[in-house]
This record gives structure tokens, C-alpha cells and sequence, in this order.
């Protein structure tokens, strides 16, 4: 009828899932340190965005999720504050500590972990029933191989004290809850373009409408570790299709 679609990218032949860069961030009210970096992480992610999704493992009274503990068992994890790029146990768990790091060194970090690609695209639609999230998340490897996924609740605009910042401190990204093993549950060997679907529930009763669902998907590294080719954040009611490079 003389009207005119918005464009659609369609992936034929050999093509790239876009890649997001998952970032666990360990953070204390108590930290200074965590306070004074804010701003740092804040102009990297502005200077280059759509690249990460963040988790952050935030400890306050009020903020802390009583499932923190398992990450912090994973990435044997001590000091405050500390950045894991893609599940990487950087020496042996110790991770990135950021407190000295500029904003274009944290954006070098960002853009060595993306120039490894994604293995895996993934989708995403999240519906409201009363105060359940029920959350159907699709995975599509373009690689044939084992992969492991991991579900998770964030929410934003969370008001509180930080160390090193003067009034009130917004958290955002706080990591609320997990559905699935902290590296995530195994799908099973995927064929190359098959896509693979499943379903999660979440109460979301004790929380704000500013929720979001982050998933992410590993591979093992043969080691006892995990490596993240990919993440995404999908909104609470809302919905996002797969994504590929240009």
C-alpha cells in the first residue's frame, strides 16, 4: 500500500553475531576506591557504548544479593574493587583492580575481549504475570560445540551511600538474582545455526519495576574455567532479536 518497512539486516552465509562483553564488577559501599572509579567506567562505557553488559556484585545492607556468595567462590574473589571480563580468572582469580586504570585503557580492555567474537547469538522476550518475569531465552551458536548458559535479574536506579562520592549514589546493574549454575547450565553439544530455546521464571516481588534479565553464554576452557562468548540484556516486558555484525 506504498508504505515502507524500517531496514532488516538478514544474516546469509557467513556472518558475526554482535558481541557483548560481560562485565562482573565487585563493589563495596565502604570502598572508596569503588566510589572514585565510578566515573571513570561511567566515561569509558559513553565513549564506547552498546558493548558491555554489566553485573554488579554490589555489597550494602540493602543492595546485597544473598546470592553474591557463588560468584565470589568461583572467582575465589577478595578485594574491592575488581573487574571480570567474560568470566576471565585473571591470575588466578584475582582479576582486573581498576582504581589506576584511564578511560581509554578501560575501553582497550573492552575491545580486546570483543575482538575475540561471539560463538552464540541470543535472544530474548520477558512478560509480566502479577510479580513473575517469565523469560523464554533463544541461543543460536554459529559454531558447533558445548555451551553453557546463564540467566540472571538485574536492577537499576537503586538510591545509596557510596564511599568517595558526595550525596546520593545511584546503583545501577546491581545483580539480584541467578536461575541457572553460575557458569551457566549446560545446553548440551549445539550443531552450527541450531537454535536452542528455554524458559525461566523470576519473583519479582521484592524488587522495583526497573529490572532487567541478563543472560550469557560460556564455554568451557578444559581447565575448570569458563570463557563468555556472548551476553544480553532484555527488559522486564519487553523483548530483543539476535544481532549481527556490520
Amino acid at each position: 500500500n506504498g508504505s515502507t518497512s524500517d531496514a532488516i539486516m538478514v544474516a546469509c552465509g557467513d556472518y558475526d553475531f554482535y558481541k557483548n562483553v560481560l562485565l562482573l564488577r565487585f563493589t563495596g559501599a565502604w570502598c572508596g576506591g569503588c566510589g572514585t572509579f565510578s566515573p571513570t567506567l561511567a566515561t569509558a562505557l559513553n565513549n564506547y557504548p552498546d558493548r558491555v553488559v554489566q553485573m554488579a556484585m554490589h555489597y550494602d545492607d540493602a543492595l546485597t544479593s544473598s546470592q553474591i556468595g557463588l560468584f565470589m567462590l568461583y572467582f575465589s574473589h577478595r578485594e574491592y574493587p575488581t573487574l571480570y571480563f567474560d568470566f576471565d580468572r585473571t591470575d588466578t582469580g584475582k582479576g582486573i583492580s581498576p582504581v589506576n586504570m584511564s578511560t581509554q585503557e578501560v575501553v582497550s580492555t573492552i575491545q580486546g575481549y570483543q575482538a575475540k567474537g561471539a560463538q552464540a547469538g541470543i535472544a530474548m522476550t520477558s512478560t509480566m504475570e502479577g510479580r513473575t518475569a517469565n523469560v523464554t531465552v533463544r541461543v543460536t551458536p554459529s559454531q558447533s560445540g558445548t555451551y553453557y548458559l546463564g540467566v540472571a535479574v538485574v536492577e537499576d536506579g537503586l538510591a545509596g551511600t557510596q564511599n568517595g562520592v558526595e550525596g546520593t549514589y545511584i546503583n545501577n546493574d546491581t545483580f539480584r538474582i541467578l536461575d541457572t549454575e553460575v557458569t551457566g547450565n549446560e545446553l548440551g553439544s549445539l550443531t552450527a545455526n541450531t537454535e536452542v530455546s528455554q524458559q525461566f521464571s523470576f519473583d519479582l516481588s521484592k524488587y522495583t519495576d526497573n529490572c532487567r534479565i541478563v543472560a550469557y553464554v560460556n564455554m568451557s576452557d578444559g581447565n575448570g574455567g569458563y570463557t563468555t562468548t556472548n551476553a544480553a540484556s532484555c527488559p522486564i516486558n519487553g523483548s530483543i532479536d539476535y544481532r549481527f555484525e556490520e
